[in-house]
């Protein structure tokens, strides 16, 4: 027999969910000094059934009878005191009333016998749709009630909420000395620790044993995974969905009774919080049965959360239209299957275990428990103290007897489940297409009716995230007059609707291009039936970094042409990191931190992407911490940008936390493991965040509120993270069980909130210290993450450094080909055809492992041809024609004109074989014109790799010269091509390309100048020419012009301008208030980056105007100032001249939105070329 227990007794409860935070505060506030709870999630528990909006809650009254009923009664009634008067539990009731309801007879009579059990006079009846209707605010109850009956009580009943109580309950259990050990590996039971036929404690996945005199096991439907209960306890699933409400519908929904009928469903009020209605289905429930190796009949073990059966929404469905049809036929935005413990008369199981004396049960809710939750833990209490009530011991008692033979619900099918998130398995043709019709209408002139769309069913497997499939298109002419286009995904009709346009109508999307076409009723049909199959199940679009050197001053205007142009290609997984400092800032608020100790943590809106891989902190330039303002606006269109990516099929990758935190952790957290993160890019004191251990309970604390908030704010949208913790660091130790463990706990952590969760990671961090990541490293630290498909790897950089073969296709996971191309936004012409098309295919081939092909450009700048080939090569099973397809993408590039002149399909067709087909490693990336470069006498000139920016040219400078003039040629053949805005914007491309190249021999020619004056020049300054400076400042003022002239060609064509940069980071700042940091942020991004780093000087140097002709010019003219008087005094303090420039470059910094005038030709483009042929003669000659 166990020892008695005392208030000094160490007791261990297993389990942090509803009943298991109740008993530890029963337990404490008795003055029990040694509680300890352990649980694999931080509280509340993802998987915790108590963890919900809301519950129904009725009152009752005591009774002193001995029959099940009357015990259940005195339960009920003893809950009812603490929702009314303790402090902890009263603030979450809400007494708004309660309707029970039903239409068959044998429901009506269910509810007279066992609901209003003789109390009818309390009730007011209910006989007929309206009398439904009067029981709450007009407009809320609309629907027919067909061959409904009800009875409304007013009060006396109504519901909790369940999630806040939860929190409250074990705030005030830790407040008062219980100690909460959640998380894994240290909260995460294993296993009772049984000794000598009876259990004393609970081991942890750490491995360690926390021995206890009395152990309580309350584990809710995950019980039976612990001890044998003889066929007693049946986990049993519930099903329930929400629908989001405008903040007006949730005052008008506020207050209600709660609905309830016996056998369709119930509803209450909308959260307060979210503006979610909360509907649940009244189905008796599903069990999942599985055979287990030891057990005489099938057991049923819960295994999904965010998921319901296709036949549970649609009975979600049912139940709305016949009470709020209004409602409907709006989508769930959450749903999940609430699992609870049955027993076989409902009745509760509280008792001392038969075999093993120290170990209390705690099971059974039968899915009333969280009812009792400020009650249940003191029952629970008298059970661990030997004194329970005789009646509760009674009918509470272990009792096998009467739970004999098979017994249970339905099954539950994981393969029939719904993912109500993205990816429906089955049910994809229910899946709402007014998306795709939308896509249509804005591309194509308007014109969504003239296609039918339709899902087929024939998408094998997309009801599991980690194991999708291939899509597939067909576009046809239908008998009704329409264009029919059938796929398998949303992802598949977008792409079919693009096959149609290029095919049929000649016309495509592009960047930077207006698609202001008109289309003319009716369209054509197709020709012939268009089909598509991908060859990959992911087509994934952006690098972190493009966040800030792209999209960093988008608008929702600009967000919605992005996502048009990617949809429309085919894209399905895409990264969505937008507005997520509101969720980092929302988290800390929830840890303790103040918004002043967090707000100074954030770097800059143009430098967001590195403070979020924790490269940077802090915004430096004296110019002031990010606004408030700016973080709820971004929030807001992130909103918009997610929910538009569902509507076109478009699976977001939703930031997780990384694990880098604000100083203030040591003061909410004082004993949280953390690292300081190496000195990054030589940044000094905007660098070393603070990096917190994934071992630490703390982390795991931040990865559950970082992924629900945004599960909350954007719904059940995903099951796919990114997260990378060691971009361009190195880890804290090399060691392989620590790596192993440090990406074991990252992904349980991510679990705890998502157990779908996928994990997702950029692969730069192998190449960019491959000397660090050995195979044995990388094998250990993807290792931790047991289920290869729980993971996805971005081989970043596989056009030219490929990593998946050196890590064995990354280990076995899953990875998927991506084209990076661009470093910083440079915007030399360049491609790698052959390496874009050929080598994908043969990785697939070679590679079981790879799952996709993906655009990872640090920025979207221009060589935009590229980008789509890789898209398009992933519905190729063959290596693309790169000849034909060249041809066929410049005919609907501008296939506004009637007939397209020759000569500019011979222009691409020389620009195909010699300037986007570079098959020379030295020159890996789009590269930089010198003209854009700090100057020096050397180092400018043939500069290969791609850090810093390469100038070197894969191919001769006049074979450019002759695609420009093809081009010229086509547009004076087709005067109609200066009207087109693709033609205009590549004309300028390809003009300032040839201006670039001729710039370096304009510098060299200056260099070699100021050379041989120097070194001809004898050092008797009575021996010297009258003026040496004479020839170099002729060739300085020659090098002067040039500048100004590539300025003149860019000015013409808005996207080619730092005034758009600055006018879109203007609009943001007008929103935010501080113009100071939005301008210092946007002038020094394209130019020094950070100052004090200047070795990131001019990594995102543009070839714009404006920063052309105010900040490159007066660079070179600062340098040509310094070479003509190093004539005269026959010396070049080269320091000073780097300093002088240096200076200006950070004043140049600060100069606000405002820049000079361009020096354009009032005839434009047109004009602007024809001046300069005039001026600059060689520039063009072929």
């Amino acid at each position: 027999m166990a020892a008695k227990v005392s208030k000094d007794s160490s007791i261990v409860i297993v389990g942090g969910g509803t009943w298991a935070c109740s008993t530890a505060l029963h337990l404490v506030r008795r003055g029990y000094s040694n509680v300890t709870v352990l649980d694999a999630h931080p509280i509340p528990s993802s998987i915790s059934a108590g963890n919900d909006v809301n519950k129904i809650a009725e009152l009752a009254s005591p009774t002193d009878g001995d029959d099940a009923e009357s015990v259940a009664q005195a339960a009920a009634a003893a809950a009812a005191q603490g929702w009314l008067h303790d402090p902890v539990f009263a603030p979450y009731y809400h007494d708004t009333g309660f309707i029970v309801s039903g239409s068959s007879p044998e429901a009506l009579k269910h509810i007279v016998d066992s609901e209003l059990r003789g109390h009818e006079k309390e009730y007011t009846k209910l006989n007929s749709a309206d009398d439904f209707r009067a029981c709450m605010p007009n407009g809320v109850l609309t629907g027919d009630f067909p061959n409904w009956q009800g009875w409304h009580k007013s009060k006396g009943a109504g519901w909790v909420h369940a999630r806040k109580a939860l929190v409250s309950a074990y705030k005030e259990a830790e407040r008062l000395g219980a100690r909460f050990i959640t998380g894994s590996p240290q909260g995460e039971v294993i296993g009772l620790v049984q000794e000598g036929g009876d259990v004393r404690g609970a081991k942890t996945a750490d491995g360690y044993e926390h021995r206890a005199d009395r152990t309580i096991l309350a584990v809710g439907a995950s019980a039976p995974q612990f001890v044998d209960f003889e066929n007693q306890l049946r986990p049993t699933a519930w099903t329930l969905g929400h629908i989001k409400m405008t903040e007006e519908e949730a005052q008008l929904y506020k207050n209600l009774p709660v609905l309830f009928n016996v056998e369709k469903g119930f509803f209450m009020e909308p959260d307060e919080d979210r503006h979610e209605l909360k509907i649940c289905d009244e189905h008796p429930g599903y069990c999942n049965w599985v055979t287990l190796p030891d057990s005489k009949l099938p057991e049923s073990v819960p295994f999904a959360k965010h998921q319901v059966p296709i036949e549970s929404e649609q009975r979600i469905k049912q139940f709305l239209s016949e009470i709020m049809p209004h409602l409907a036929d709006r989508p769930l935005v959450h749903a999940r299957i609430c699992w609870c413990a049955d027993t076989h008369d409902r009745g509760f199981l509280i008792t001392y275990h038969p075999s093993h004396p120290s170990l209390v049960i705690a099971a059974g809710d039968s899915g009333h428990g969280f009812a009792h939750i400020p009650s249940i833990g003191g029952f629970i209490s008298d059970c661990l103290e030997g004194r329970l009530e005789g009646r509760f011991a009674r009918h509470w008692r272990w009792r096998p007897e009467i739970a004999q033979g098979f017994w249970g619900k339905d099954p539950l099918d994981s393969a029939v489940l719904l993912a109500t998130s993205i990816l429906r398995p089955v049910a994809a043709k229910e899946q709402p297409l007014d998306g795709i019709k939308g896509l249509a209408d804005r591309l194509l002139s308007g014109h969504g009716d003239a296609f039918e769309f339709e899902l087929t069913e024939q998408h094998d497997n997309w009801s599991r995230w980690n194991h999708p499939s291939n899509d597939n298109y067909t576009v046809s002419a239908g008998h009704d007059g329409k264009i029919h286009v059938q796929g398998t995904t949303l992802s598949a009709l977008a792409r079919g609707l693009r096959h149609y346009a290029t095919e049929t109508l000649h016309l495509d999307e592009f960047w930077f291009v207006d698609s202001n076409r008109k289309l003319s009723a009716p369209l054509p049909q197709p020709k012939a039936t268009l089909t598509g199959a991908s060859i990959v199940p992911w087509r994934y679009n952006f690098n972190t970094v493009t966040f800030s050197y792209t999209f960093a001053w988008y608008k929702w205007e600009d967000w919605e042409k992005l996502l048009d142009w990617a949809a429309w290609r085919g894209v399905n997984l895409q990264l969505a990191w937008v507005g997520y400092e509101k969720i980092f800032l929302d988290s800390f608020r929830d840890l303790g931190m103040k918004d002043d100790e967090i707000l100074p943590f954030f770097s800059g809106p143009a430098f967001q992407a590195w403070n979020r891989f924790g490269n940077t902190k802090g915004s430096w330039g004296g110019v002031g911490d990010l606004p408030l303002a700016w973080i709820e606006s971004q929030f807001d269109m992130q909103k918009k940008i997610v929910a538009r990516m569902v509507e076109l099929g478009m699976v977001p990758v939703l930031p997780a936390f990384p694990g880098f935190v604000p100083d203030a952790i040591k003061r909410v957290r004082p004993n949280a493991n953390v690292t300081k993160a190496p000195n990054w890019s030589g940044v000094g004191q905007w660098s070393e965040d603070l990096f917190l251990s994934p071992l630490d309970d703390t982390y795991a604390e931040l990865q559950h509120l970082f992924v629900t908030k945004q599960i909350e704010a954007f719904g059940n949208v995903t099951n796919i993270y990114t997260l990378d913790q060691f971009n361009e660091m190195m880890p804290a130790s090399g060691d392989t069980e620590y790596l192993k463990s440090a990406a074991e706990q990252t992904y349980k952590g991510l679990t705890a909130a998502n157990p779908a969760a996928i994990w997702l990671m950029q692969g730069w961090l192998f190449y960019n210290a491959a000397s660090f990541w050995t195979q044995e490293r990388i094998d250990a630290y993807l290792g931790g993450v047991k289920d290869d498909n729980s993971m996805i790897i971005l081989d970043l950089y596989s056009e030219n450094n490929p990593q998946w073969q050196r890590t064995k296709s990354y280990s076995g996971k899953p990875w998927i080909w991506c084209e990076l191309h661009d470093f910083g936004g440079n915007m030399n012409l360049f491609g790698q055809i052959t390496n874009i098309t050929v080598t994908p295919i043969e990785a697939l081939g070679a590679s079981d492992s790879l799952v996709g092909f993906g655009l990872t450009p640090e920025a979207f700048e221009g060589n935009e041809v590229v980008y789509d080939l890789l898209l398009d090569q992933a519905w190729s099973p063959k290596a693309i024609d790169t000849k034909a397809y060249f041809h066929d993408w410049v005919s609907s590039r501008y296939g506004g004109v009637s007939s397209i002149p020759c000569s500019l399909y011979q222009a691409w067709e020389i620009m195909r074989q010699h300037v986007y087909d570079s098959k020379d490693p030295l020159i890996p990336s789009a590269g930089a014109g010198i003209y854009q470069l700090a100057p020096s006498l050397t180092g400018l000139v043939n500069r290969t790799g791609h850090f810093p920016a390469p100038t070197a040219l894969q191919y001769d400078p006049r074979v450019l010269r002759q695609a420009l003039t093809l081009m010229l040629k086509a547009s004076a053949q087709k005067l109609s091509l200066w009207e087109m805005p693709a033609f205009q914007l590549d004309l300028v491309d390809v003009t300032r390309q040839v201006m670039s190249n001729a710039f370096i021999d304009v510098y060299q020619d200056l260099v070699k100048t100021y050379n041989s004056t120097m070194q001809g020049a004898p050092r008797s300054r009575s021996n010297r020419p009258s003026d040496p400076s004479r020839a170099v400042a002729a060739k300085g003022q020659k090098l002067l012009l040039f500048i100004e002239a590539i300025d003149a060609v860019l000015a013409t064509n808005e996207h080619f301008t730092l005034e758009k940069w600055l006018d879109d980071a203007q609009y943001w700042a007008k929103k935010s208030g501080n113009d100071k940091l939005l301008s210092f942020n946007a002038r020094s991004q394209v130019t020094v980056w950070l100052w004090e780093s200047s070795g990131l000087n001019d990594y995102s140097a543009r070839a714009w105007s404006g920063v052309t002709r105010d900040y490159y010019k007066t660079r070179w003219a600062i340098f040509v100032d310094g070479l003509k008087n190093a004539t005269k005094t026959g010396s070049l303090d080269e320091g000073a001249l780097h300093d002088k420039i240096r200076a200006f470059e950070k004043e140049w910094s600060y100069g606000g939105f405002g820049l000079s005038k361009p020096k354009v030709a009032k005839g434009g483009l047109k004009d602007t070329i024809s001046k300069i042929k005039g001026e600059l003669p060689d520039v063009f000659e072929v």
